[in-house]
This record gives C-alpha cells, sequence and structure tokens, in this order.
C-alpha cells in the first residue's frame, strides 16, 4: 500500500476534478485524517457529507475526525444505524485511541 502522504495530491486532483463525487471526497478526507490533517479532513468531510448525508462512509470519517478534533459530536455519526454493535466498523473505529469509558461517559 502507498503512503498515504503520497497519495494525497492525486487525491486532491482527483475532488477538483470530480467535485461531486462523494467517494472521491471521501477517500482524501480519509487520507489527510491518517496524514494528521485533522482540521482539514473534517472540513472535507463536511462538504462530502453536504452532498450526500447519508452515506455512511463519509459519516464514519467524519465522525473520527470530529473525535480526533476533541469534538464528541463524532460519536453519534459513528455510532449511526449502518454501524450498530460492538464489532461493527463504527464501534472499532471510533474507539481506536479512546478507551471504551471515556466514550460511554461522553454519551
Amino acid at each position: 500500500m502507498r503512503d498515504a502522504k503520497e497519495a494525497i495530491p492525486e487525491l486532491q486532483e482527483v475532488v477538483t476534478l470530480l467535485p461531486s463525487n462523494v467517494a472521491n471526497r471521501a477517500d482524501l478526507g480519509l487520507g489527510l485524517l491518517m496524514t494528521g490533517e485533522t482540521q482539514a479532513a473534517e472540513q472535507g468531510l463536511r462538504g462530502a457529507l453536504l452532498l450526500d448525508p447519508n452515506n455512511p462512509h463519509t459519516q464514519l470519517v467524519l465522525g473520527i475526525a470530529l473525535l480526533e478534533n476533541g469534538n464528541g459530536e463524532g460519536i453519534g455519526l459513528c455510532r449511526a444505524p449502518a454501524f450498530r454493535g460492538p464489532y461493527g466498523p463504527g464501534g472499532i473505529l471510533c474507539c481506536h485511541r479512546r478507551s471504551l469509558a471515556e466514550v460511554a461517559e461522553a454519551e
């Protein structure tokens, strides 16, 4: 797998060429998140969610970005119906840097 940092310029170019493609925007947000650019990730993912508010991939990645930025709103996004269950991707990914106790306390 290529380094996320190397992929960012290509992902940005794809988003520029196809601005209404939500999947590309979510992928860029994930890349930014993986490189520690959490504010930029959150901003881009919010834009993607405006295009498709029910996109579960975008909701999940935005939820993680929000949590990384200290915004508890991310817990709600990660616990959306599409990600229910303790072993679902939302439950696992949203707790990736948080203890289960912290998440439970925030709810």
